[in-house]
């Protein structure tokens, strides 16, 4: 970047805090532009700074200012440090002066909490990513800082994964369906007397299959005998 010719920030040793409301820093295009403007830039607080251009930056570092203001203002020693915001800076490089600290478009108000301070994450730690139906997504927090995802089951596309959970959601309805199926056979079995005399013992209430098969035979040849008594009254 191509330093300005006159150089109107010369005197500026400047702290730059500028972050996103995700946490994200966003220093580095505003320090390039200082440094054209022939301003010094720091990393730390240090008793040369001048300026703190602030966006979401740390609370502390707006308690700092005030403090060192309010010392300057006791002891009527020393410089104020200006709190300033970005816009400070660009309009400086737009109009190639110096801006007035002062104007309520660029003052810093230092008693405001910054609002992504207390979101501000380091730049290589990754944000928090769940899979909601194969996508990728980050992670929303409620209110108390609860994921908001937990509160419902989360479906997959594998056709496995879908026909076990549909299966789990029908099992409910099918045992509602056979408990009211055998309640039907209880109510309907009649309770006899040798059932009351040894209720433990397994009493047998249907025909046994031998049985079943031979009363088919009688019934078959029933049939039969009465087809020939037809047709030999016929003859």
């Amino acid at each position: 970047m191509t330093p300005h010719p006159a150089a109107p920030l010369k005197t500026v040793v400047a702290l730059v805090e500028i972050y996103t409301l995700e946490g994200a820093t966003a220093c580095s295009p505003f320090i390039a532009l200082l440094h054209r403007l022939g301003a010094k830039t720091t990393r730390t607080w240090t008793d040369r700074v001048t300026h703190v251009v602030f966006k979401d930056g740390s609370p502390t570092t707006l308690q700092r200012v005030r403090l060192h203001n309010k010392d300057v203002d006791e002891s009527g020693a020393g410089s104020h440090i200006h709190c300033v915001n970005s816009r400070w800076v660009t309009d400086c490089d737009a109009e190639g002066k110096r801006m007035e600290e002062s104007d309520e478009a660029y003052a810093v108000d230092l008693a405001e909490v910054p609002r992504g301070g207390g979101r501000r994450r380091k730049s290589m730690e990754p944000a928090t990513l769940v899979n909601v139906g194969g996508n990728v997504v980050r992670e929303r927090k409620g209110s108390l800082g609860r994921s908001s995802l937990g509160r419902s089951p989360m479906r997959f596309d594998s056709p496995a994964k879908a026909e076990e959970q549909n299966m789990m959601e029908l099992t409910p309805e099918l045992t509602a369906t056979e408990n009211k199926e055998n309640e039907a056979e209880d109510a309907a079995s009649p309770v006899t007397p040798a059932y009351l005399a040894a209720p433990d013992k397994l009493i047998q209430q249907t025909a046994p299959i031998n049985r079943m098969r031979k009363l088919g035979s009688r019934a078959r040849e029933a049939a039969k005998n009465r087809r020939l008594t037809f047709f030999n009254g016929a003859a």
